[in-house]
C-alpha cells in the first residue's frame, strides 16, 4: 500500500538463494515498479542472527512518488524497518 490509499504490485523472481545466508530478488521486466533486493541472515553467536535488507526501488511516478509515500510515512524503508522490529 502507498500513499492515499493507492497500491502498487509487480511480479518478482528469486534470482539468488543460499539457505539460511541469502535471498535476493528482482521485478520482472514490464512490471509497474522496477525492484531488486536482498536479505542477509548473519549469525552471532548460537541464539543471535543480525538481518540486513538490502532494497532498490523505482516508484511509480518518480521522486513525486517516493516523496508522497515519504510525507504519508509510507516509504518501503519505513515499511521494511517497522517489519524487521
Amino acid at each position: 500500500e502507498g500513499p492515499m490509499g493507492l497500491t502498487a504490485e509487480w511480479d518478482a523472481e528469486i534470482h539468488n538463494e543460499r539457505t539460511d545466508e541469502l535471498i535476493a530478488w528482482r521485478s520482472l521486466e514490464g512490471s509497474r515498479v522496477d525492484t531488486a533486493g536482498s536479505v542477509h541472515f548473519i549469525p552471532h553467536g548460537a541464539h543471535r542472527t543480525e538481518v540486513r535488507v538490502s532494497l532498490k526501488y523505482d516508484p511509480p511516478m518518480g521522486q513525486a512518488g517516493a516523496a508522497l509515500a515519504w510525507l504519508a510515512g509510507a516509504s518501503p524503508e519505513k515499511m521494511v524497518r517497522e517489519d524487521l522490529e
